[in-house]
């Protein structure tokens, strides 16, 4: 027979369980390593920024999603998510790049795309963390395990060189 004790000792040791298994895999770091104009046209500009990502773990990590929102001299042009399309190799350090569309309209001068402008990318990096718990934990959505980033530096819209 069941006492409530012995079942509150039981859901106790089984949360125990859960967190432990989930709390293993540490953390991957993510910072950005370039940003550049890839393209350039009357209407709007691409840039790529390429995010290095460091996983610290015997295992892969499986990427899933990315979100991200950059300004541009303090104001929004883009926000995003896209797939990952990546997995953390074990132990190593893998690039990613994820492009910002900026309509010119958008732009607080869009005559002017010379000049530096002050820009400043953040985000977050959703990824399953290793093991049949935490994976198991993720498929239900009890633990959806994710990262920031945030970058700031300086950029010019102009066309690259050569257009």
């Amino acid at each position: 027979m069941t006492t409530p004790a012995r079942t509150i000792a039981t859901v106790f040791a089984l949360a125990c369980t859960l967190a432990l298994g989930a709390c293993a895999t540490r953390a991957p770091s993510f910072e950005v390593v370039n940003a550049s104009v890839v393209e350039r046209t009357e209407d709007g500009v691409v840039i790529d920024f390429t995010l290095a990502g460091a996983n610290p773990n015997p295992d892969e990590l499986p990427l899933r999603v990315i979100r991200y929102t950059l300004e541009l001299d303090g104001r929004t042009v883009f926000t995003g998510e896209r797939s990952a399309e990546a997995t953390l190799r074990r132990r190593g350090v893998q690039t990613i790049t994820v492009p910002a569309a900026i309509a010119i309209a958008d732009l607080d001068d869009p005559d002017d795309t010379t000049r530096v402008r002050a820009y400043r990318l953040s985000g977050a990096v959703r990824y399953l963390a290793a093991g049949t718990i935490p994976q198991l934990l993720f498929d239900l959505g009890a633990s959806r395990p994710s990262v920031g980033f945030a970058d700031t530096g300086e950029i010019t819209l102009a066309a690259r060189r050569g257009e």
